[in-house]
């Protein structure tokens, strides 16, 4: 299931926002606002103009039946392996759970500069579960949850950068 997430923050260029992006303390403030127990960075290695990433992270989350079922009592969790191309401004990521390689979610996030000021971010993302009887409800499902978490993470970051806090 592909779909896409799209937002603009205002009063910053798309330089400061890539810097806030991945900025650690932005990151560490936005964990209970994305409803996650953890997030650690286990590799991070820059190459000239690319950046590659990889983090372990454990949602804070209730699952439906079904999917708590394919976790047979235990925690999820993933790590997340990413590239940023500081040239082209897009990272790349996939993510790989802990308990089935059978879901798979990657894809890809466009920092632009927004029509009227500001910056866009556009995540164009893909997940993908080859469960039988479970997939489609596993990827609706799935979907929600992103929207739902971007969402909220789009207005606490408006409001850092409205708070003075984004990195110069």
């Amino acid at each position: 299931m592909k779909f896409e997430i799209s937002h603009t923050f205002k009063n910053i260029s798309v330089d400061r926002y890539t810097k806030l992006f991945f900025d650690d303390a932005f990151n560490d403030a936005i964990k209970p606002i994305a409803g996650l127990k953890s997030r650690e960075v286990l590799e991070k290695r820059d190459e000239g103009p690319l950046m590659h990433r990889r983090t372990r992270v454990i949602p804070d989350r209730d699952f439906p039946g079904p999917m708590k079922a394919l976790l047979k009592g235990g925690e999820l969790s993933y790590e997340e392996t990413t590239t940023m191309d500081w040239n082209r401004r897009i990272q790349t990521f996939s993510s790989k759970l802990n308990f089935t390689d059978k879901i798979k979610i990657g894809g890809e996030i466009h920092f632009t500069e927004a029509p009227n000021g500001g910056t866009k971010r556009t995540l164009y993302l893909d997940v993908t579960a080859n469960i039988f009887g479970l997939g489609g409800m596993i990827e609706t499902k799935t979907k929600e949850n992103l929207i739902e978490t971007y969402n909220k993470i789009a207005r606490f970051t408006q409001q850092w950068i409205d708070d003075g806090k984004a990195p110069a």
